[in-house]
């Protein structure tokens, strides 16, 4: 059936080398893999304020000091925009989710696989994770500063020069009350990334679906996500429309 069907289309495709790979179901297959925050102007230009705003209201969940990656995945709980992506490592629940909606014109579904470098699959106390995770308490006017093209001769004086600007310096202070003995030394392109980051597992959601999340930094300023790497994107398999019931209760036996 439509189920075995789905399961030989992964098996087809074999994971290549020392990669990990994740899943994505999207109930309509028009959907873009971009977070939620970044599909409205007025979302991502109050994301500092909708963090702010969550913790003042909900105090006691935020107790015990979380990090912004902590606190981010809190707000994604809450369904609040954010710029994580959910994705598992169970076909089964991406599948569930591409089922989801089944109404009256509604369009085929999707899985999208998702094969990663192990480099790019980062624990959720990772520098990186802290570093782009913190893009979200920036303002909405934050760019990536430019430093012209008269390069520093080092690969270390130009790392110097880039923390030394004063909206990095900001987001250095930030990096800070996750992590207090972070050293001054991001990398711009560290900003620009797609990581994948395996979180805590301390909510049922989270082991139940065995998730993980894809964290977007920016495309040069902060309302722009950051691009996915082409190559990430495994496959794309099409969940027809009149199969999604079917599918669904298969799903649940």
């Amino acid at each position: 059936g439509a189920l075995s069907n789905f399961l030989q289309q992964l098996d087809k495709l074999g994971a290549e080398g020392k990669k990990l790979r994740w899943l994505r179901g999207h109930s309509k297959s028009s959907y873009q893999l971009t977070p939620s925050i970044f599909r409205n102007s007025g979302w991502i230009g109050n994301e500092a304020t909708m963090l702010k705003e969550l913790i003042l209201r909900c105090p006691d969940d935020f107790a015990g000091g979380l990090t912004t990656f902590q606190s981010l995945v809190k707000m994604q709980h809450y369904g609040l925009p954010t710029r994580l992506l959910d994705v598992t490592s169970n076909p089964l629940v991406a599948l569930y989710f591409a089922c989801e909606s089944h109404q009256e014109g509604d369009e085929d579904g999707e899985v999208i696989v998702l094969d990663f470098d192990v480099e790019a699959v980062k624990y959720f106390d990772s520098d990186t994770v802290s570093v782009i995770a913190n893009l979200c308490r920036r303002p909405p006017n934050f760019t990536l500063p430019d430093l012209g093209d008269s390069d520093p001769p080092t690969l270390d004086e130009a790392i110097q020069q880039f923390n030394g600007q004063a909206c990095i310096k900001l987001l250095l202070h930030d990096i800070g009350n996750d992590k207090p003995h972070f050293s001054p030394k991001i990398v711009r392109s560290d900003l620009e990334r797609v990581v994948c980051v395996k979180p805590l597992l301390d909510n049922p959601r989270i082991i139940r679906q065995e998730g993980a999340f894809l964290l977007f930094g920016c495309d040069k300023t902060k309302d722009q996500p950051a691009k996915l790497e082409g190559a990430a994107i495994a496959a794309r398999l099409t969940i027809k429309r009149d199969e999604k019931r079917n599918l669904l209760d298969q799903l649940r036996t």
